[in-house]
Parts: structure tokens; C-alpha cells; sequence
């Protein structure tokens, strides 16, 4: 079923640029790689409750300052990174796939006029969502933030990256 495949070399950046974002404060409610497929490349999205929060512009300005600073890994150009929101209709879309493991069995039971090949049965299911493409083994996070501490994290998080720059 998997029509992409993620070199394994950008799913390892992925796991340190998400673990950078951690030290700097940041941690969003999910992390995961997309392939998206009118662009015909990869993209690693972050929805973050800090895109409501402080706004997609000044999010946008602190993550490039960070890179700049080197406090995100060089191989991720900041143009591949794309932010949500959790109230955008990707989260809400991608949601069963991060919170089960959903297989080509699950699939099969839920739509039995598709004919899924036996080999793929026991095979994890990707989810197709905004023109994304997205499979279980690509996702680092998803861990909902309380939102009491959204603005906690966002200033922690400015504060570490301003301290980078300096």
C-alpha cells in the first residue's frame, strides 16, 4: 500500500531535529513526517499549540532564528518544516492513525468491498490527509499539551533560542 518511502538518514535528522525542539522548550503535540504529494517531496510537520498561541509568523521567526543559531540540526531547511495548529483538520484527520496502530485488517473490516492483498493484512496503514501522505513509522510525537502551559513553553522556548542568537 506504502507508495513513498523516507530515507532512513532523514528519519534519524528528524528524531534529533524534534529532540533539539525539546531542549529549547518546545514540545509539540505532534511531530511527524508527510509526503506531500502534489509537491512530490517530504516535509516535517509540527502542530503545536504555540501556532495559536503566539501566531504562525513570530513561530516561524523563532525556528529560523534557531536554526540559524545552530540550535536545530543543519539538514532540515527550515522550508521543510511546516506548522499547524491542533484545530486544524490534519490533527483531527491524522488522530486514529497516531493514537492506534491501525492495520490492513482494521481497514478490511471497515471496508469490505476493497480487496487488500493477504501480505498487506497484518501491515500498518498510512493515512492520506490535505494532499499528505503520512505512515505510522514516521511519527516521533503525539502527546497533547495541558493548555495551561502553552504560554510557559512559548517562553521558555523564546527565551533559549534568543539566548542562542546572542
Amino acid at each position: 500500500m506504502d507508495t513513498h518511502s523516507l530515507d532512513k538518514a532523514l528519519l534519524e535528522c528528524g528524531h534529533k531535529y524534534v529532540d533539539a525542539l525539546e531542549h529549547l522548550g518546545m514540545k509539540p503535540e505532534c511531530a511527524f513526517w508527510a509526503y506531500d504529494e502534489e509537491l512530490e517531496q517530504f516535509f516535517l510537520v509540527l502542530i503545536t499549540s504555540m501556532f495559536d498561541y503566539a501566531g504562525p509568523l513570530k513561530l516561524a521567526e523563532k525556528l529560523f532564528k534557531a536554526y540559524n543559531s545552530h540550535g536545530l540540526p543543519a539538514e532540515i531547511d527550515p522550508f521543510q518544516v511546516r506548522l499547524h495548529s491542533p484545530k486544524q483538520t490534519i490533527y483531527r484527520n491524522i488522530a486514529p492513525l497516531l493514537t492506534q496502530r491501525i492495520t490492513g485488517a482494521d481497514f478490511a473490516l471497515e471496508n469490505p468491498h476493497v480487496n487488500i492483498p493477504e501480505s498487506l493484512l497484518s501491515q500498518p496503514i498510512a493515512i492520506r490527509s490535505d494532499g499528505l501522505y503520512v505512515h505510522p513509522d514516521w511519527i516521533y510525537r503525539f502527546a497533547p499539551v495541558k493548555r495551561n502551559e502553552v504560554g510557559r513553553q512559548w517562553n521558555k522556548f523564546v527565551t533559549r533560542v534568543d539566548s542562542l542568537a546572542a
